[in-house]
This record gives structure tokens, sequence and C-alpha cells, in this order.
């Protein structure tokens, strides 16, 4: 889970520390630990979130009610995917990623949603949160989009500014 993209270590301390549980499940171990052919593998990865949703909304120190996913990339293109099944989520974070064209098409639903994307992100293009922002709009989902001016794939802007946007957002969503 290190990536120079992402700080998914100080992420969930920093969510930890705000009274969160926070969970990472393993979903390439789907498909034995690969990312290649993701069209192909969406369906088992989905399978792996929901799974681990089911596991961990039945343990006394998770409030089923109040579980959301935060995605980077691959896990935010995952995420979407797992929200728009339906899934039991109370939010979702995902950060440079894209919902799947098969998941676009068949959307059933969404929850909150934050969209953290730059403008020239040099691996998923900025159209995708843009679709998915213009999708939101029309369906009357609630999504917050913030488009960075950046370059790089990741968060947009400083990146602490960029977290506690992520820790404002599930705050909202996820606390009583």
């Amino acid at each position: 889970m290190k990536t120079p993209n992402f700080p998914f270590a100080e992420l969930g301390h920093r969510l930890a520390l705000d009274g969160f549980v926070v969970i990472a499940p393993h979903y390439l171990d789907a498909t034995g630990g690969s990312s290649r052919n993701p069209e192909a593998s969406y369906k088992d990865w989905v399978r792996v979130v929901g799974d681990a949703l089911m596991y961990f909304s039945a343990r006394p120190s998770v409030a089923r009610e109040k579980i959301a996913i935060v995605g980077f990339s691959l896990g935010a293109s995952i995420a979407l995917a797992a929200a728009s099944e339906g899934l039991p989520l109370a939010a979702v974070v995902e950060c440079a990623g894209s919902l799947p064209d098969r998941y676009f098409l068949q959307l059933r639903s969404m929850p909150p949603l934050l969209i953290l994307h730059n403008e020239f992100d040099p691996v998923m293009p900025v159209y995708n949160a843009r679709q998915l922002e213009s999708l939101c709009g029309v369906r009357h989902f609630d999504c917050r989009t913030v488009i960075g001016p950046g370059h790089q794939h990741g968060l947009p802007g400083p990146q602490d500014e960029s977290l506690r946007e992520i820790e404002n957002f599930l705050a909202k969503h996820l606390k009583t």
C-alpha cells in the first residue's frame, strides 16, 4: 500500500485519530496480486469489497450504516464500481480513478461522493472526473468535486489540504 502518489498510511492514521475504524482490504488477492486486464477482473475485485463490507459490518466496533470507501487510482475505480452496485456504503472518496464503463452503463446507485483529481493527470485523464461529476448531476447524486491544477497522478493541491478535505467529507457523512 505504499505509493508516492497517495499517503495511505497518513490518511489511515489521521482517520483513526478522528475515531474511524480503518480497514484496507487487499482486493488484488482475488486475481493473484495482478492488476492486469482490469475489465475482466472488476467483478472479482468488487466481490472482495462486498465480502469485506459484509464481514466488517458484522463487527461490534463498526457502525454498519456508516461505512465508506476511500480509493486511489485502480482502487478508486473499484470503489466506484462497488458503490454503483448498491453496496451499503455511506460515502465514497475517489482519487484519480474512474467509473468503469460496464458499471457506468448499469449504474444502480451512488452514495455521497467526493471526487479528487488533477487537471493534467498523466495516467487518468480529468475527463473521467468530469464525466462522473456530470452523471452525478443528471442522477441527482450527492457529489463534491475538487480538481487541482496539477500534472501528477495523485491528490489535487497540497497533501495536507487534500487530506483535510477527505476528513471533512467523511466526518460530514459518517458521524452522527
